[in-house]
């Protein structure tokens, strides 16, 4: 049998194609490189700059709100300031007043210690009942309140005394005429203002000197005041 040479070609190229397609089924494929395990970033806290971004702006700080001021003082104005009825006696510093429907008596003075938490800083209030300790600070009291009045009214009239003279004085000196012509004339009118300028200061001097007389009773070493205030220290508060 006579084969020609193209027929020749066309069988070897059949051939190998069988070979290699035989070969490639019989193989299985393995991967020569081993894959490379790549771990994941744990998130990053935010970062500030052109690639993370700008943080957001810082809130404004607020000023904190001013305490408010402390309660103004309460001014501890006596027997007014209490459920009292007769007797009564004293002023804001040292007194005392009969409590309604009891036999107790409401007594206060000046803290000669720093006084407990009260409503009236400066002055602590007590109830005590009749003793011989109760009236000698009555007795006190009562005492220091005519010493008390006496002061205040001879600064009063002294003080009006005063002024009279010299407004009075003032006014009346031209209608006098005691000088006319840079001589003093003695005349009767200038006599009357003259006397009558002498009473007016001799009144101012005689009340200035009461006052200044029970002002002392008053502030003295032991005098009322402090007497007032040791026969205050002297009560006990009643249970």
């Amino acid at each position: 049998m006579h084969i020609s040479g193209s027929e020749l070609k066309q069988t070897i190229r059949r051939g190998t194609i069988a070979v290699l397609a035989f070969s490639l089924a019989g193989c299985e494929f393995q991967a020569a490189i081993t894959p490379i395990s790549w771990a994941t970033a744990p998130p990053q806290p935010f970062q500030s700059g052109p690639v993370f971004g700008t943080p957001a702006p810082s809130p404004v700080p607020i000023a904190p709100s001013p305490s408010p001021p402390p309660p103004t003082p309460i001014p501890f104005q006596g027997a007014e300031d209490l459920d009292c009825e007769g007797p009564i006696g004293g002023d804001n510093q040292y007194g005392y007043c009969s409590i309604p429907d009891s036999d107790l008596y409401y007594v206060w003075g000046e803290c000669a210690v720093p006084c407990p938490n009260g409503q009236y800083p400066g002055i602590e209030i007590r109830t005590v009942e009749d003793s011989s300790e109760f009236r000698d600070f009555a007795w006190i009291i009562g005492q220091r309140d005519v010493q008390l009045d006496k002061r205040r009214d001879s600064g009063g009239w002294a003080a009006i005394f005063a002024a009279g003279d010299v407004i009075g004085g003032m006014l009346a000196w031209k209608a006098a005429e005691c000088i006319v012509a840079g001589h003093i004339t003695g005349g009767a009118s200038c006599i009357g203002l003259l006397v009558t300028l002498g009473v007016g200061v001799g009144a101012a001097t005689k009340m200035g000197a009461d006052y200044f007389t029970a002002d002392h009773e008053l502030n003295r070493e032991h005098g009322l005041n402090d007497q007032a205030r040791d026969n205050f220290e002297d009560l006990q508060a009643s249970p």
